[in-house]
């Protein structure tokens, strides 16, 4: 730990991360989510090539996909106990050099019980990631009450890491093979370690904080309510509809649609440009302005309105691209906005409600795999997969529209502020 005079302690009261290290610890985290989403692309992009290794439909490979999720659940399930005993800095070292070697161990093996073995060991990995760089962001800038614009700042990066993403892996597989994508992913973890290796900084551990007041304080309202359980509800039904596009966007693009890889590659670039231009420009411009149920609403309407705009042009390149970025910017800020809107349906903010939200999540990523593998295969057209969008999100604006009833009759309409 840096050295600290007697009479200015490291650490002020409440501080988990020192003021004089903020900048340092948001940055590093923003580098660190840059290029973990970065690195993660190669996954869905090509499920389809690695379907062709092995000799079977892409649909089976989507299905062992669906263990990446399970990691992430398990992942964020375990990462309290673990940063509680290691700290978010050795957390991230260590996470890094085991990403290396997943990805190694997925390029390298012909088996498919390996393969799913490095799937589910990389979704582990990158569940605990993503839970340590919220920690970190939230503990640095939480004294400054600064951490809800951070996240989403944060959150950006992690988007325009999807940009250079899906283009890198998309070339580099086009010109090489699949294998050389998931290298290249490795070698990317490895350069994230070393940079977070290089970077020191100071954290106070959970062992060090003494706050009882807290801890009794929490137990004396209700977490769960019926209001989070319909916006969990609707979580799952939102991911479900992101997860298309995620996992089933490349497969029919290339395979339905006869689009090649570095095509399908851009094509996903601007999936996950439009999600981090909507994010910066709803977050500055629209959401402080506008009650969080009402843009639900407007959301879930205009991702309606693009998949079957895209099931009519879906022929058309140009309007691939451009009816990908609308359906893009329609999905932006669901996830994030939603999520707040759950944490408003309690009185007091609750570790235990965020838990369970972001748990909803995971949950509607590995139905959405699941039961489009099964889709895909039953009707023999991963086309029908981009009806189940508007459908799910028909079902979306009805947990929206419940939980909206209850907040007003529970919590009064001061609740939801945007």
């Amino acid at each position: 730990m840096s050295s600290q005079n007697k009479n200015q302690p490291l650490f002020e009261d409440g501080d988990i991360i020192p003021k004089s290290q903020i900048f340092k610890v948001g940055s590093l985290a923003c580098f660190f989510a840059f290029f973990l989403a970065v690195s993660f692309c190669v996954t869905g992009l090509v499920s389809p090539q690695i379907a062709d290794n092995f000799g079977i439909d892409v649909s089976h490979i989507v299905r062992i996909d669906v263990l990446t999720v399970i990691g992430i659940a398990i992942g964020c399930g375990f990462s309290g106990k673990i940063l509680q005993k290691l700290g978010c800095r050795k957390v991230l070292v260590i996470l890094a050099i085991a990403l290396f070697f997943a990805q190694i161990l997925i390029a390298l093996q012909n088996s498919l019980i390996l393969y799913a073995a490095g799937v589910a060991i990389t979704g582990f990995l990158i569940g605990l990631g993503t839970t340590t760089l919220t920690f970190l962001i939230v503990a640095a800038y939480k004294a400054l009450q600064k951490s809800d614009a951070k996240l989403t700042f944060m959150n950006f990066f992690q988007a325009a890491g999807g940009i250079l993403g899906s283009s890198l892996f998309g070339f580099v597989v086009f010109h090489s093979d699949w294998r050389w994508g998931f290298v290249t992913s490795g070698i990317i973890y490895l350069i994230i370690g070393i940079v977070v290796l290089a970077i020191k900084f100071d954290e106070k551990l959970d062992s060090q904080i003494e706050n009882k007041e807290e801890g009794k304080n929490l137990v004396k309202e209700k977490s769960i309510t019926l209001g989070v359980v319909l916006v969990a509800l609707a979580l799952v039904s939102y991911v479900y509809i992101e997860y298309i596009v995620d996992y089933w966007w490349s497969p029919i693009l290339q395979l339905n649609l006869h689009y090649n890889i570095q095509t399908v590659g851009f094509v996903m670039s601007v999936w996950a440009g439009s999600l981090a231009g909507g994010r910066l420009f709803f977050g500055n411009f629209v959401l402080s302005k506008m009650k969080s149920h009402k843009f639900l609403y407007s959301s879930g309407v205009a991702i309606i309105i693009t998949y079957l705009a895209f099931l009519c042009f879906h022929s058309n390149l140009a309007l691939v691209f451009i009816l990908t970025a609308a359906i893009g910017v329609s999905c932006s800020a669901v996830s994030p906005t939603a999520f707040s809107f759950g944490l408003k349906q309690t009185k007091n903010l609750s570790k235990i409600t965020t838990a369970f939200l972001a748990t909803a999540g995971t949950l509607g990523g590995i139905s959405s795999m699941l039961v489009s593998s099964s889709v895909s295969i039953d009707f023999h057209n991963r086309l029908a997969l981009v009806y189940l969008g508007p459908i799910v999100c028909v079902i979306f604006l009805f947990f929206i529209f419940m939980a909206e009833r209850y907040r007003k009759a529970h919590l009064g309409d001061n609740k939801d502020n945007a």
